[in-house]
Formats: structure tokens, sequence, C-alpha cells
């Protein structure tokens, strides 16, 4: 019988092993990227886009796609993966014959290429770039950017599988979906309007986002970190706030929240007064929090307002806890709203709303379903937004276009700003 015998050393060897080394190091790049890009935080992605360094922008442009990021990763891992171990059993067949003894032969080789690829490829590399990862995710990525456009076609085949076999995957008929429910409100019999319209907010309420109901930045009321302290104190009283967010240079950078309790100790300052030192820390969420969930973080924290902050880490607007109860009870008003009303009803079918209205706060005052206006409103979140998102031009007073059998009309236009808009719903059986 044949015994396992060590081969003499060829030229062939060197060759194997630098193939193989080459490849481990691309395996360890790799995986450490896919550790550090996935575990920078808000913070983070802030501190990046404050930055002006190309590699800084590349990495918040990975970020913006996560899907097609993560299967670019998996196929360059699978691919040299699959390179490391055939170029391994080559190199083990150079150095080794195992004649007849088969089952030794894949012990062995199993053995050496799983440690091997456990080790070098994986979790030294994973353990490196969770240490720091906003540094190793700037270094690799120009590597994984040229990776990302390389290999788009097959993330993209993938993207499509997964959403196909999730799909098919996913419970039949388990939940009763929001616009059943909301059409069993709206055939429920009951003598009071206020009572539906509640029970269609919390309807609602499980599946909304906080970029669904949150203040615009252009309308949110702000103060900047060098204000003086009398101009401030003009903004805090026009405004009627609570709570004010401030800023440094732009609003994008938001440093804190002011809140006016903690002025009334202060009242007689001169501009001398450091105001500054009273702000609290502001509490930033991503668009795409449900508002459910947002609410209970305002109960935990103690806290009545939050920012809210997109992909890139810009601020998108804000959003306090009385935002998410209109959802539910309707529109809050006291005695330090002015005008505060969004909408005028002008008959049963024509409605006159503000440009800055919320698309969700319109399928609401409507009763629409929520959601009605997704396959239309592309990135808009305002009933402005929404025009000018399916209309090639900008709007003049009394332009009008037609929605998903909504007309909407331009009422007043101030610049390329649409501030008033009415909307008449032309047939609303067909809605």
């Amino acid at each position: 019988m044949d015994t396992i015998e060590l081969l003499t050393p060829t030229f062939h060897i060197a060759l194997y092993l630098a193939l193989l080394l080459m490849l481990l190091i691309f395996s360890a790049v790799v995986s450490g990227s896919e550790t550090a890009l996935f575990a920078l935080s808000h913070s983070d992605i802030q501190t990046l886009n404050a930055e002006s360094k190309p590699s800084a922008r590349r990495v918040v442009k990975l970020l913006t796609k996560p899907n097609y990021l993560r299967y670019t990763i998996l196929i360059i891992n699978t691919l040299v993966n699959i390179g490391a171990v055939l170029v391994a059993n080559d190199l083990i067949n150079q150095i080794v014959d195992f004649h007849t003894h088969f089952i030794v032969e894949i012990v062995v080789k199993i053995t050496v290429m799983s440690f091997i690829l456990l080790l070098f490829g994986e979790m030294i590399p994973r353990i490196s770039a969770n240490d720091s990862p906003l540094e190793y995710s700037q270094k690799i990525a120009k590597v994984i950017t040229i990776a990302c456009f390389l290999f788009k076609p097959l993330a993209w085949v993938g993207i499509k599988i997964e959403n196909a076999i999730t799909k098919k995957l996913e419970p039949q008929d388990k939940n009763v979906s929001v616009d059943v429910i909301h059409d069993a409100i709206e055939i429920t019999e009951t003598n009071s309007p206020d009572q539906k319209l509640m029970l269609s907010g919390i309807a609602r309420f499980a599946t909304m986002d906080v970029s669904d109901i949150s203040v615009p930045r252009v309308d949110a009321v702000s103060i900047e970190f060098n204000t003086p302290y009398s101009k401030a104190l003009e903004i805090i009283v026009e405004s009627g706030f609570s709570r004010i967010p401030v800023y440094k240079n732009d609003f994008d950078h938001v440093v804190g929240v002011l809140y006016i309790k903690d002025l009334l100790h202060h009242i007689d300052e001169n501009d001398e007064f450091e105001w500054q030192k009273l702000l609290r820390n502001p509490y930033f969420v991503p668009e795409s929090t449900k508002i459910s969930n947002l609410l209970t973080e305002f109960q935990s924290r103690k806290i009545h307002m939050a920012i809210v902050v997109d992909e890139y880490g810009g601020t998108i607007g804000v959003i306090t806890l009385e935002d998410i109860l209109e959802e539910i009870v309707g529109e809050i008003t006291d005695e330090s709203d002015k005008n505060s009303s969004q909408y005028k009803k002008l008959d049963d079918n024509t409605f006159l709303f503000e440009g800055r209205t919320h698309i969700g706060d319109l399928e609401r005052i409507l009763n629409l379903p929520h959601e009605f206006f997704d396959p239309t409103k592309g990135e808009a979140d305002t009933i402005a937004g929404l025009m000018l998102e399916n209309n090639n031009s900008f709007f003049k007073q009394t332009d009008s276009i037609i929605i998903q059998n909504i007309t909407f009309t331009a009422e007043q236009v101030k610049g390329f700003q649409i501030t008033k808009v009415k909307v008449l719903i032309d047939n609303a059986s067909d809605i």
C-alpha cells in the first residue's frame, strides 16, 4: 500500500505561495471593509460629511446604497475565497502526494484552508477594522468603489433574486393591511367624524416614518449659535415655541436645543450673556424611523423634540411630541398658535392647503389610504414638492396639474415657491 510522501520542492511552489498570499491579503481587505463600513455610527457619518477629502466622500456615497455594497463585498469575498481554495489545493498537491489516501487528503486540505481563511481572511482583518472603522473605511473606499462599479450587474441580479425569494417566503394574509383597516373604519357607523379621524390615525400610526410628519428645515424655527442674546430673544418671542434648535454655520450642523424655560432667570441679561451655555444635547433620528418607535424614545428619554437627518447626515427637519400626537387626535392648537391650520375646506370636494403641508397630512385630511401618493411623490414630502415632482417646470399662479384624479392648482406663488394650493377631488369614486 502506497504511503503519504513529501515531494521535492519545485519553482512552482513559490509561485503558488505568492498567488495564495495575494488572494489572502485581498480577502482580508474585503472582509475588513465590510466590518468597517457597516460599523460606522451616525456621528461617524456626520464627521465624514464635514470633511472635504475624496476618501470621506467616497465612504458616504458607498453607504447610500447599502444593498449594492453588501452584495459587492459578498461577491468579491466568494470569488477570492474560491480562488484561494483552488490555489491551495494545487499547492498542497505540489508538496504532498497522498496516493490512495483520499479521506486523509480531504481532511488535511479542508482543515488547512479553513484555518488559513478564518484566521487571516476573516478574524484578524475584522478585529482590526472594528477597532478603527472610520480610518479603515477611508483607506479602502477607493478599492471598494471600483469593485462596486465592476460588479454592479451581478449585485443587481443578487438583489432581485433576494427580493423575489423574500416576497415568496413572506407569510400571506397573516396580517390585516392598514388599507383594509382604513376601509373598515370608513364603513363603521358612528355619529362622530372625530372618532373616525382618530381611529384612522391609530391605524396609520405604526406604518408612518418621521419624514412623513416632520417640519421641513425651511419651515423650522432655529437660532444660529453666534446670535447675540437680544436677537435670540426676539426670535424666541416671535416663534412662541418652548424649544428651539441651535446650529453652527448652517442647519446641517445642529449643536443643541434651547429650552425657553432655562432662560427665565436671565431675561434681563445684555448681549454679553453667554446663552449658549444653556443648550441641551440634541437628539438625532434617521428619517426612516417609525413614529411609533420615536414616541417610545421620547417617553424613555423624557424629551419632546428630535432632529431628523437623511442618509448623508444632513438635517431635513425637526419633529416634536406634538407632531406625533396630532397624527392620532388631529390638530392640537393653543394660545401660542397663529393661523396654525394648514387647510380650509371650501366645499365637499375642494380644499385650500398650505404648500408646505406634508403629503401624509394631505392623505389623512382627504381620507385617502396611507401611501396613496407613494407611486407619484418621488422624493417629495410636501404638497408643493409633490406638484414639482410631477411637473417639468416651475408653477406660475393658477397653473394646475392632475395627479391620481386630484387637481392641484397653485393659488399663490412667491418666487419659485408654491405657498397656497387648491386641491380639487375630480372624481371621488375613482380614488
